[in-house]
């Protein structure tokens, strides 16, 4: 399986999209995923989690850069989450597997449009106007100055897990839960999915893929190879929003008997920050526009202190 996602398709910014895919590794290198020509969205590639073989290199290639990693999968925990990474690709991103033998290779990527303070935290020279918003804020002074830091705004009203045990018949797709509506006002985020790679023991598991439906216009948002997921009940983190409805679904070609699978999602009002952000001027009510007014909600955005 080839990857999936779009970065030009992350319109609920900053969102943590998976890919999980298997790959037969060759000594030049497999390509196991590549993404291009995404401005004006940038890509931080985050958590990588694979098999562990000796044999096999990981090797990411970013903008104009080779080997910005470089990860020999033998020292690496099978098939588990580990220590977060940060690598900024601005124009690309290239992953391959080197060696021999087969790939599971299960990674996340935050996509968003870098603020003015992502920018001087990843060292990126800024516009005139960019400057002219950095110093109305003290947007440089404060961060040196370690009183400015990122903010992410994960207040959820509730986190809701669901957890199936499924088997359906062959050439199947199976919704797993109901399909989450989201209420006008609110978003829905899909937190994390996890399937046990290393733990079904029946038949199917070369051909299952596990499908993550953002809003109308995004059916296969997400595609994700079941063999490559993380093991041992450790799930594959993520960040997705939705402002209309999201679908988790298994695909499969064989019939499956008793396949485990989990996921968990959080629901929170909108906040004005981000219904500027997306765009979603349609949501502001007479308050919100006060508010963002008092407070230069706008600029404050672009410049990326709220």
């Amino acid at each position: 399986m080839t990857a999936n996602i779009d970065p030009k398709n992350a319109l609920l910014y900053p969102e943590v999209l998976p890919e999980a895919i298997t790959t037969t590794a060759s000594t030049s290198g497999a390509s196991i995923a590549a993404y291009g020509a995404f401005s004006p969205y940038v890509i931080a590639f985050n958590n990588l989690i694979t098999n562990q073989d000796n044999a096999i290199l990981i090797r990411l290639d970013n903008d104009s850069g080779h080997g910005a990693l470089e990860s020999v999968t033998g020292a690496r925990p099978p098939q588990r989450p580990y220590e977060p990474l940060d690598i900024l690709c601005e124009n690309s991103l290239d992953l391959w597997a080197v060696g021999t033998g087969t790939s599971y290779a299960a990674f996340t990527m935050k996509i968003t449009k870098l603020t003015i303070l992502e920018k001087i935290r990843y060292g990126l020279a800024l516009t005139p106007e960019e400057n002219e918003l950095s110093n109305q804020f003290e947007v440089y002074k404060q961060f040196i100055a370690g009183r400015l830091k990122l903010i992410e705004s994960n207040q959820f009203k509730k986190i809701v897990e669901v957890a199936k045990v499924i088997s359906p018949t062959a050439g199947s797709t199976t919704t797993i839960g109901k399909k989450i509506n989201v209420k006008n006002g609110e978003k829905a985020v899909l937190l994390s999915i996890g399937a046990n790679a290393l733990g079904y023991s029946g038949p199917g598991g070369n051909d299952t893929y596990i499908v993550i439906n953002r809003d109308v216009s995004y059916t296969t948002y997400a595609k994700l190879d079941y063999k490559a997921m993380p093991a041992d009940g450790y799930q594959l983190p993520m960040y997705i929003p939705a402002i209309n409805q999201m679908e988790v679904t298994v695909e499969n070609t064989t019939a499956l008997t008793d396949f485990p699978i989990i996921y968990r999602y959080g629901i929170a009002d909108l906040t004005i920050l981000e219904k500027i952000r997306w765009g979603l001027t349609n949501q502001m009510s007479t308050e919100d526009d006060v508010i963002a007014s008092e407070y230069d909600l706008h600029k404050a955005v672009e410049a990326g202190v709220m």
